[in-house]
This record gives structure tokens, sequence and C-alpha cells, in this order.
């Protein structure tokens, strides 16, 4: 009986050991003719993905390593591009007691010399549609989770992968219409160290591409039956740094050389950093953009608060930025734009100002914008403006009860407009102010409330029709009650110190004060007929001695000259 025992235990063992070596053997020879179609069978009919490798090995004790993967792209995109996915060699590393018991099971996974491509055409449908199928609906009795809390549900369990390389990475993307590729774009040299670490309330992201002083190299190429082929060296350092609660991005980007577009020698283009804050409680996110430089010519700072909640508009707490006009547009191709400047300087403020669709400005808001430039020259076929300087600057607050207080105030120095016309103001200045300003939320564009425009030039030559005029300490005053619908009124004062009008041969046909005035109330106008409208008061203008005035009557329209 003992022997009967001792001889089923052994078979037993025997049994389990050869199942064993079985194992590992299989394991140790996962691309062998005999087992490799069964694998990738097995993978197509479960996943419905198709690939193929050329080497793969596990072993249990240390991990898995894995040599010529090949995603093959699903229908319809074969014949545009055949691999979805490349992978020269593929790396997982773990330990038994990891595998076993966690939470950490993966030590570290390596991939190098791998290639994605992206198919996608101008329906919608990309090479990953057939492998993720639809997106399925949202069901409407379930709200999903605020984007703080899926943040925090995130980074509470560790990940199972402790620290993840990447090597000689390229990424593809195909654009095809009616099945004939567009352009093909493509991103080479990519490298990336991804680490989690684990921390006392879940666990800590940190990305690294590149570092500051060692930027990583990456090519940029763009290919295609109708385009130009051209290609970009790029020098990226992106750092990355997020748990449960924040967000630390740090990005430098710049060109190092690039055959897009001869016209264009920017070398920086990119160097900042941004900031996020996870906030469950209050559940929004504070976006907060430190001072970030685009190109050497634009600086940008700016807080944002996201709430989760979709139904509520984001809030711009604070902005600012700076351009250097001058500067950038030495960047941009003379033929694309359509003028010149010597130097410019631009500054924005913003503060308090809620993203709806039509922007509103809180208690505490503000808005303004500087504009300052110096010898503009603008030339269009037979007309020609120059401008020695110019200052624009424009202020918002919000004005108790509802709407907004603007004032616009301009500044020009050495106007010069040649053509047909020529025109020439030395020094001409003004401003624009408005009250109880309300946009109407169906169009922008109609807007409520008091404006009223003040100008004043200190001399003006026109020449016109073969006469010359010329004008001294010239005003101009203009009240608006603005309103969305008619009736409209206006009222405008234009008083002239010294008018003189001169003929091509000298003569002088006219020389004085002169004065328009112009007071218009329940006016109705009819913008496809304009002369079918109607006012209740009309305008009138003086010069010299004449007085000319015109008041609506049915009928014809009436004119009236009266000599004082």
């Amino acid at each position: 009986m003992t022997r009967i025992i001792a001889g089923a235990l052994l078979s037993i063992l025997a049994a389990v050991v050869l199942l064993l070596v079985t194992v590992v053997t299989a394991l140790h020879h996962l691309d062998h003719s005999w087992l490799k179609p069964r694998i990738v069978a097995r993978v197509e009919a479960a996943t419905g993905v198709r690939l193929d490798y050329q080497t793969a090995r596990v072993d249990v004790r240390s991990g898995l390593r894995l040599e010529g993967l090949v995603v093959w792209t699903p229908p319809p995109f074969q014949a545009v591009a055949p691999e979805l996915l490349r992978v020269g060699t593929l790396e997982v590393s773990w330990s038994p007691g990891a595998l076993l018991e966690g939470p950490v099971r993966v030590e570290r996974v390596v991939v190098r010399d791998a290639t994605v491509v992206l198919v996608a055409d101008d329906q919608g449908t990309t090479s990953l549609t057939n492998l993720t199928g639809p997106a399925e609906p949202e069901r409407l009795d379930e709200a999903s989770p605020a984007a703080s809390r899926q943040v925090a549900d995130l980074f509470a369990s560790p990940l199972p992968v402790a620290s993840i390389e990447l090597s000689r990475v390229s990424l593809t993307y195909v654009r095809v219409q009616r099945g004939a590729v567009v352009d093909r774009w493509s991103l080479r040299g990519l490298e990336a160290g991804v680490e989690a670490k684990p921390q006392a309330k879940g666990w800590k992201l940190l990305v690294d591409l590149g570092h500051t002083g060692k930027p990583l190299a990456l090519t940029l190429n763009r290919e295609g039956p109708a385009v130009p082929s051209a290609e970009a060296l790029l020098e990226l350092a992106l750092a990355v740094e997020a748990d449960a609660s924040a967000a630390h991005v740090k990005v430098d980007l710049d060109v190092a050389r690039q055959t897009f577009d001869s016209r264009f020698a920017l070398r920086s283009l990119l160097h900042g950093a941004v900031a996020a804050k996870f906030d469950v409680t209050k559940q929004h996110t504070l976006i907060d953009l430190d001072r970030t430089q685009l190109t050497d010519s634009a600086e940008v700072q700016a807080q944002v608060v996201l709430p989760d909640s979709t139904e509520v508009p984001p809030v711009l707490t604070r902005a600012l930025a700076d351009v250097d006009l001058g500067r950038l547009l030495r960047w941009i191709p003379a033929d694309l734009v359509p003028f010149t400047l010597k130097s410019g300087k631009a500054h924005l403020e913003a503060r308090e100002v809620t993203l709806s669709d039509v922007p509103q400005l809180g208690a505490q808001g503000r808005f303004g914008l500087d504009v300052d430039v110096a010898q503009l020259l603008f030339v269009q076929e037979a007309r020609r403006v120059e401008l020695g300087g110019g200052r624009v600057s424009l202020t918002a607050t919000p004005d108790d009860p509802q709407g907004l207080s603007t004032r616009l105030t301009f500044a020009l120095q050495g106007l010069d407009v040649g053509g047909a016309t020529p025109l020439r103001v030395p020094k001409a200045s003004g401003e624009l102010t408005g009250r109880q300003l309300r946009p109407d939320l169906a169009s922008p564009f109609r807007v409520a409330g008091d404006a009223a425009l003040s100008a004043r030039v200190d001399a003006l030559d026109v020449r016109a029709s073969g006469l010359r005029a010329t004008a001294e300490r010239l005003g101009f005053q203009l009240q608006v009650p603005l309103t969305a619908k008619p009736p409209f009124a206006l009222k405008a004062d234009l008083p002239v110190e010294t008018l003189r009008v001169i003929t091509t041969d000298g003569r002088e046909v006219l020389k004085g004060p002169a004065r328009v005035q112009l007071h218009v109330t329940e006016a109705f106008p009819i913008m496809e007929e304009p002369r079918l409208g109607k006012a209740a008061r009309g305008w009138s203008w003086t010069w010299a001695r004449c007085t000319r005035r015109w008041t609506p009557r049915r009928g014809p329209t009436t004119w009236r000259t009266r000599w004082t």
C-alpha cells in the first residue's frame, strides 16, 4: 500500500514538474512556429486586433521581452498605412513578490524604436475607429463625475507601473480624402521618462521630455502629393509633475532650422510654465499661467477658474499681455502684412472677466488696452498712408447698476494720406466715452447706453476736385443715445476757427470761421431705402455769413438758405 501511494505521489509530482517545464519552455519560446499562430489567432478572436511579432520570451521571475511587434491597421485604411503600430523592443520588468502583492506590480516598462501611424479621413473615421468601436452615448440619468473629482480619483490609488521609458519614438498622422492621401505629417525623435512615486495619499506622476539646457531634438516632416516636402528641427524640453491636488508643467520649445517657409526666421517659439490646482470642495480647477514668452516678442500671464459644471462659465481672474509689435512684424514676411512699422508696443490687462457668450466684467472687473506705434506706413495701389506716431488707449469698468463704462482715447501725429484726395493732419486727439453700455445677448454688435465723442484737430489740409481746403483748430462733439431699435437720436457740433478754400489758380473763395451742427431726434432710418427714412429735426451749417438749414417735411425735400 505504501508503495502504491508513493508511486501515485511520484506520478503526480512528475506530472506537475513536466507541466511546469512545459509552461516555462512555452513561455521561453512564444515565437515558435507551433505556438505563435495559436497566440496570434486567440488575440484576434478576443480583441479584433491583428498582430505579429518576431521573438517573445517571458520569465516569471524577471519579466517579458518582445521584439518586432507589429499591430496591423484595421479596415478601411490598410492600403494607406498597413501598420498601425511597430515596436522594435518591448521590455517589462517585474518581481514575483510585486506581481502577487502589489500595489505596484510592474517595476519598469521600456519601449524602443516605436512607430505609431494614425490615419483619418474627412468624415472623422480614424484607424482606431474599428478597434474602439463607436462611442457609447451618455446616460441622461447618470451625471458624470466632476473634473476635479476625476483627477482626485485617478491619483487616489497607485499606478500599477513604477516607471516607463520611451526612446526613438515616431508619430505619423496621415490625412486622406476619398481614399487618396492629402498629406502626411511625422514627428521623430521622441524620448520620454515617466515615473510614478507613491505618496501618503495616492501617487505622484513625473514626466520628462528632454531637460533645460539639454533639450530633446525632434524632426517634424510634411509630405504630400500636392504640397512641397518640408522639415523642421525642433528643440523641446518638457517637464510635468502632477498629483491629486495640483499639476505643474514647464515647457521650452525652439526651432533650430526649418524649410516650411524660408521667409520665417523664428528661433524661439514658446518658453513658460503653467500650474493647475484641483479643488474638489469648491468644484473647480484653477489654471495659473506663469510669465510665458511667445516667440521673442510677446509675454503673457493669466489665471482662469474652470468650474466643474459645464453650465457655469469660466472666469478670467487676471491676465497680462505685452507685445513688441515692431519685433513681431520683423518675423512676419513683408508680403503677408499690408503695412510696415518701425516700432510699437501693445499692453493688455484684464481682471474678473466672465467668459460667457458675451463676456462680462465682475464687480471689481477691468479691461485695459494700450497701443503705441511709431512710423507706420501703409501702401495699397494708389493710396499711401503715413503716420509719424500714434497712441490708442481703451479702458472698460462696470457701471452700476448695470452695464459698462468705457473710455477710448487716441492721439495722432504726422498723419499724411496720399492718393486722389491728399490729406495732412499734423496733430489730432480725441476721446470716446460710453456709459451704461449694455450689449444685446442676441447680437453683441447691438449696444444700448450713451456714447459721446470729442476730438480736436490742430490743423488740416485736404485737396479734392481742384480745390484746397485748410482748417485750423477744428473741433468735433458728438452725443448719441444708443438704443437697440428706432427711433434714434444724435447731436453733433463741428466748429472750425479758420476755414480757407483755395482754387488751383490761387483764388481764395472762402475764408473765415465755420460751424456745422446736426440735431436729429426720432429718426426712423430704412436701411434698404435711406431716402425714405424720417426724422423729426434737421441740421444746419454756417460759414462766414451764410447759414443753410434743412427741415424735414412731408413730400419733397425743402432747402432754405438765409444770409446774415
